[in-house]
């Protein structure tokens, strides 16, 4: 393996370049052969070299003899100079000073050629490889470099010198070297963004497809350009260039710069998301509305995994997961799979037979009847039910053991009882005793010492999105009473307002949820 790839192709021009050169030839000019003898020669080099240890001038002698019947071409020499060069690099100590001898009696025995090939590389590895906060060899590398002069240019000398005293300063004053080197890197950085970004025209680039389809698998470290709120946006068969209409929706071609079907126009993606448009900072925020119908929903913000896991260790505090799977399998059993098959048989017996001429109602594929309103909660009606809300709810009461509660402290049981709550909605079978239960449980959570603030507040929002819910359902029962639809002659929630207004005024809630709770309560105690 040949080191002229670490020295570069300029240490091959030649010290006195023929005047009908105009520069850069060399990278053009075929490779000069290697015979199989000067690489025999040349392994047999570097294996002596790796057994150098002391820098008698015995040794010297016969390496730097060995390095010399390698050949007469300059590639040879590059190669000798390469592998000296890399074995002072990686080494340390007495043998790092060792080939610094090696170097030093190559470059004086045969100036122009040893001497020019290492000239052109001496300052850079001497400026970061010398050891000069070595006290035993400080004397010796001080000696050795002060032979240089005639051996290398006198500014390279100067400049190795000046790079000693540089290092010595930055070992004494560590903290005011770093700052400078950060001034300094600032200062390259804001001239190559200069460089890069002149008049403007670099501040947009191509985005990634992968990342706009939603299947990049680089991630973060991917070196293409991923524009921050625009991932999975476009379809897994678009093609580059291709992109959507920031107005309408629509997908266009890549040649096209207007849309088709609006007068939008297509959009430039810039790399600094410092400067952003509405529309960009909308698209990169996260949905309000959304967030609250997850944490409705689950209890969490399921894109949270922190949330995610403080809400299910929370969960597990006083429940083992196999009760809550047993409970989920006894939900699909008992409840989410008959309402499934009792909803299709219902359409079924919805749609029109053979000369029925009345109007069919909007059926899916699937023969799931239509999904109830979008502003409706999961267990609310919004507004008077329709007749078949009416004909499903129940009738009476819902009679059924109380559901199993730990045994755990006051406010933890209240805790525990309003997230069943909010996630089983006010249709579960256990609605009615659970609302039972967190009536005994407010009390003694009223009276307990150890609730903490914290907790507190935590515990009172949970419980006024509880009653929410139950009020929600109260007013569902009302309206269709009212409505004439028959129902029950009280509904569960009745009692729970009734004995949750007792305790409004002790419970640690913020002034605009204690008018609204106390509001639901009147509401209730009125009708």
């Amino acid at each position: 393996n040949s080191f002229c790839t670490l020295l570069g192709p300029s240490s091959r021009r030649s010290p006195n370049p023929s005047p009908m050169q105009g520069g850069g030839e060399e990278y053009f000019a075929p490779p000069e052969e290697i015979d199989p003898d000067a690489s025999a020669r040349f392994a047999t080099f570097c294996a002596r070299l790796r057994r150098l240890e002391k820098a008698g001038r015995k040794a010297l002698t016969e390496l730097a003899e060995m390095a010399d019947d390698i050949g007469a071409s300059m590639t040879c020499k590059e190669m000798v100079a390469g592998v000296v060069l890399r074995c002072i690099m990686t080494s340390g100590g007495n043998r790092q000073l060792c080939y610094w001898y090696l170097l030093d009696k190559l470059a004086k025995d045969k100036p122009e050629t040893f001497g020019y090939v290492f000239s052109l590389h001496v300052l850079d590895i001497a400026s970061d490889a010398m050891p000069w906060d070595d006290p035993a060899l400080f004397p010796k590398l001080e000696s050795l470099v002060e032979h240089w002069d005639g051996v290398f240019p006198r500014d390279i000398v100067d400049r190795i010198y000046l790079s000693r005293k540089e290092r010595q300063w930055a070992a004494k004053h560590p903290l005011e070297a770093a700052k400078m080197r950060d001034e300094e890197e600032k200062k390259w950085a804001e001239v190559e963004k200069q460089y890069t970004e002149e008049e403007g025209l670099d501040l947009y680039e191509q985005p990634c497809l992968a990342y706009m389809q939603g299947r990049c698998p680089w991630g973060e470290v991917c070196t293409q350009f991923h524009p921050e709120g625009l991932e999975g946006t476009l379809p897994p068969e678009t093609r580059l260039g291709d992109w959507r209409c920031p107005g309408c929706g629509s997908i266009n071609r890549h040649f096209r710069r207007r849309c088709f079907s609006c007068p939008r126009e297509k959009p430039q993606y810039r790399k600094d998301a410092s400067v952003r448009t509405q529309e960009e900072v909308l698209l990169s925020t996260p949905d309000a509305d959304a967030l609250a119908a997850l944490r409705q929903r689950w209890g969490y913000n399921t894109a949270d995994e922190d949330e995610a896991l403080q809400y299910w260790q929370r969960r597990f505090e006083h429940e083992p997961p196999t009760a809550f799977v047993e409970a989920r399998r006894n939900a699909y059993l008992g409840q989410i799979l008959p309402a499934v098959r009792k909803a299709v048989a219902e359409a079924a017996s919805r749609a029109p037979q053979a000369g029925d001429r009345r109007p069919r109602e909007a059926v899916s594929s699937a023969g799931v009847p239509p999904r109830a309103p979008a502003k409706a909660h999961r267990g609310e009606t919004a507004g008077a039910p329709t007749a078949a809300v009416a004909a499903s709810a129940p009738t009476g009461p819902v009679k059924a053991k109380l559901p199993d509660v730990p045994n755990a402290p006051a406010p933890e049981r209240v805790l525990f009882i309003c997230q069943k709550v909010i996630e089983r909605g006010a249709h579960d079978a256990h609605f009615a005793g659970y609302l039972y239960l967190l009536c005994k449980a407010l009390p003694e959570a009223v009276k307990d010492v150890k609730w903490s603030s914290s907790r507190a507040a935590e515990d009172s929002l949970a419980l006024v999105e509880c009653a929410k819910r139950a009020f929600g359902a109260w007013s569902a029962w009302k309206a269709a009473r009212d409505g004439g639809a028959g129902g029950a002659a009280m509904h569960p929630a009745t009692p729970f307002f009734s004995d949750l207004r007792r305790y409004v005024a002790a419970l640690p809630l913020a002034g605009n949820h204690r008018e609204e709770v106390m509001t639901m309560c009147d509401t209730v105690a009125k009708a």
